[in-house]
């Protein structure tokens, strides 16, 4: 996957609701995949992940959580 931007910069990574598409094994080896790109990765979904960090949205409120 080549990932370089016009810029030099790294990419963006979206990637929409990610546990509702793959189970727990292909998830953990699509993460592992993103982490060695050193884009930043941004994954939406219902049910959390393992994250570096978490942010909860409600009512139009984000708010930051210890993913640990």
């Amino acid at each position: 996957l080549h990932h370089r931007s016009i810029l030099g910069e790294p990419p963006i990574v979206l990637l929409d609701d990610l546990p509702a598409e793959l189970d727990s094994r292909h998830q953990e080896r699509v993460l592992r995949f993103l982490d060695g790109l050193k884009a930043q990765v941004l994954v939406t979904g219902t049910h959390a992940l393992q994250s570096e960090v978490l942010f909860h949205v409600e009512h139009g409120k984000v708010n930051a959580q210890d993913p640990h």
